[in-house]
């Protein structure tokens, strides 16, 4: 039985430096991906990512991309480099929880926001 990774990041206070957190994101989105997901997803520079190619032929690729100071967009492409999906997560300018869940197929990234700083 394969059991999938399942990473929690910190509290992030985005009062000071948005940039930051969504760098902060994508880093850990890459580690858990590319070093933690076995097989691991392809890394092809730029925050795009390729997870393994099924007994099909079939793989994905997301692309992260900085909207603006608070807005990250992932993309979603297949091996026929359809966008199946396009979605944006909003960062909080108060404290968030982001979590993210990764394996060998899917990638999900969940942000909680909260006026007051989260306990850890």
């Amino acid at each position: 039985m394969k059991h999938e990774v399942f990473r929690e990041a910190v509290n992030i206070s985005l009062n000071c430096l948005h940039h930051c957190a969504m760098l902060y994101i994508i880093t850990n989105l890459r580690a858990d991906l590319v070093a933690n997901t076995s097989p691991a997803w392809i890394d092809l520079g730029g925050n795009k990512f390729r997870s393994a190619v099924d007994g099909d032929g079939r793989f994905l690729q997301i692309l992260m991309t900085r909207v603006d100071a608070r807005r990250l967009q992932m993309d979603v492409i297949d091996q026929n480099n359809t966008t199946i999906t396009q979605r944006r997560v909003t960062i909080s300018s108060t404290w968030n929880r982001v979590t993210i869940f990764s394996g060998q197929y899917h990638v999900c990234i969940n942000v909680v926001k909260s006026e007051t700083r989260l306990s850890s």
